[in-house]
Order: structure tokens, then sequence, then C-alpha cells
């Protein structure tokens, strides 16, 4: 006869639950841990090479480029310096840090200092994957210099100097596509001579047959609300920090940890609504056909409904929900 008395079968575990952003590293901090690390990998130097600069562990040097910098600032500093780091960089990133060590300011961190387009970049190395939601424009990283010239973010030197820093070559290090999430009025709106469009149009049909990129058309009946500009979704590799939402614009960054979900949310919503990539390669190529059939003659306006605003973006009209 069996025994009753055996022991018992150990409680089912119930699932994680995941961390709420407060649990995570600040977004600023974030920032400066990647950009840490693309400092020291660009002289090819070692954790322990950096440790011993600072006089600590390799470990501490690994957790500083995770994320953990919050009342550090004397070692980031000293890094900063054994990189040769600029002066007005310096401080660029001595703000970051302020920022992440204020509660006001922890989930949210804006980046408009000294090389903000470099640790732009940096951080953007570190994900394992990558989503780009566009609303008014290309996306800087995917733009030709003629698009970049016509939708003015070039017009003064600072912001040729950041569009160079940013237009880096598609295909990610890691080897992933990044997915782009392009609002519908993009292929409508008219921006410079048709010239500029047709060779715009083409490199994205490029990047999507070259497998750098995944194309998908947010169509222009898609009920969810827009930001006014570019929103990128990192997954973080190796960071204190597992998800990093980014907008951008042509002078500085601002990276969140996503407020109650909220940009995630936007995100998903975007994705539900959005064309399958073979539709959308389709829409981009036809958008390119047409101009390309456009000599002499203007490029057509916009459909009815998608209204212009003062800074000559298309705003368009969502359907409600």
């Amino acid at each position: 006869m069996t025994n009753a008395t055996a022991n018992p079968a150990p409680p089912a575990r119930s699932p994680a639950r995941p961390r709420p952003p407060s649990a995570f590293a600040p977004a600023g901090a974030a920032v400066i841990g990647a950009y840490l690390r693309h400092l020291r990998e660009r002289r090819e130097a070692t954790p322990a090479d950096a440790a011993h600069t600072i006089r600590t562990s390799p470990g501490a040097v690994r957790q500083m480029e995770r994320g953990h910098i919050v009342h550090q600032w004397e070692a980031v500093a000293q890094l900063l310096r054994w990189h040769g780091v600029s002066e007005p960089v310096h401080q660029a990133v001595h703000t970051l840090v302020l920022q992440a060590g204020d509660d006001c300011t922890r989930r949210h961190s804006t980046d408009a200092g000294a090389g903000w387009a470099e640790r732009l970049n940096a951080v953007e190395r570190q994900a394992v994957g990558m989503s780009v939601y566009a609303s008014a424009t290309v996306p800087p990283a995917f733009q030709t210099p003629a698009y970049a010239h016509a939708v003015g973010q070039m017009r003064s030197a600072a912001a040729q100097q950041a569009h160079a820093a940013r237009s880096m070559p598609m295909g990610h290090p890691s080897g992933y596509p990044v997915e782009l999430l392009l609002d519908q009025s993009i292929l409508l709106r008219p921006v410079g001579e048709s010239g500029v469009l047709t060779q715009q149009f083409a490199r994205l049909c490029q990047d999507a047959e070259r497998g750098h990129a995944i194309v998908r058309v947010v169509p222009l009946d898609c009920p969810v609300a827009v930001p006014g500009v570019n929103l990128t979704e990192l997954a973080m590799a190796d960071c204190a920090t597992p998800v990093l939402y980014i907008q951008q614009t042509p002078f500085a960054a601002t990276y969140s940890l996503g407020a109650e979900g909220q940009h995630r949310r936007l995100m998903d919503q975007i994705r539900d609504h959005a064309q399958t990539p073979e539709r959308s390669l389709a829409l981009v190529r036809q958008a390119r056909a047409h101009l390309c059939d456009v000599t002499a003659d203007p490029v057509p306006p916009p459909r009815s409904g998608l209204p212009i605003d003062s800074t000559g973006i298309l705003t368009p009209t969502r359907k409600a929900r």
C-alpha cells in the first residue's frame, strides 16, 4: 500500500512578474554605460585595462557599462579622461549622470549635449532588437543626404554634424534587421524635387531587399495617436535596462523607460495595424515608380485629409476608434 505520508510535491511556482520600470537602471544611466563600453572597445581595451585606470575590479567596470553608474561620477569622470573625450562631451555626460540620480528624471533623460549622436549610436549598437516608428519623415539613419537636406535637418553646422554621425551603414552589428514602421503619409508628402524622393525610396527598397530592414507601412486610417517625432524601441543586451525607448529630433535624443507601458502599448498597436512587409515594399515601389514617371510636373499634392502644420510636416488625420 502506498504511504500516504510521503513527502508532498513542492507547490507550483507562479510565473515571475515583469519588474516595473522603477526597478531598472535609470534611462540616462543605460546611455552612459553603453557609451563607456563604446569608448573602451573603440580603443581595443579590456575591462581589466579600464579597471586598472580607476583602481577597481574588471567586474566593477562591467557593472558600470551595464548602467550601474549612479553615485559613481568620479569613476565615470576618470574613465572619460582616460579615453580623452573633450571638455564639452565631459560636461554633457556629467549632465546625464545628474539626471540619472534625480528621482524626477530617472525615467526620462534628454541628451542634447556635445556628442549626443555618438552616444545614441552606442546605445543602438548594444541592442539586440530595434523597432523604429516614423510619423513624419524617414528616420535619419535611413535618409539619403539629399533627403536629409530637403527636410531641413542640415540647416546648421550642428545639424550637419549630427546627421553625419547618424548616417551609419544599415544592418546592425548583431546581425538582426531593423523593423522600420513608416507612416504612409511619408510616401505622400512632397520633399524637395521628385528625384530626392525617388532616391530615398530606392534606398528603402534596397535596405529591405538586403535584409537590413523590415519595412512596414502604417496606413493612414490607423486609429492610434502618433508622437511628433520618431520613436525607437530597443531591446537591450547585457544592460540593467532591458527595454529603452528613444524619441529623436535633429538636435537631441530623449530616453525613456516607458512610463507605465505607454510606449510599449503604442508600438504594439502600430504593429497590429501595419501592413505586411511584402505589401509595404510594394507600396514603396509603387510610390517610387510614380515619381519616376513624373518629369517636369511637380509631385502631386497629398490626398485630402492630410493637413500640413506650421513646420511643413504632414499631420495625418486618424479615424476615431
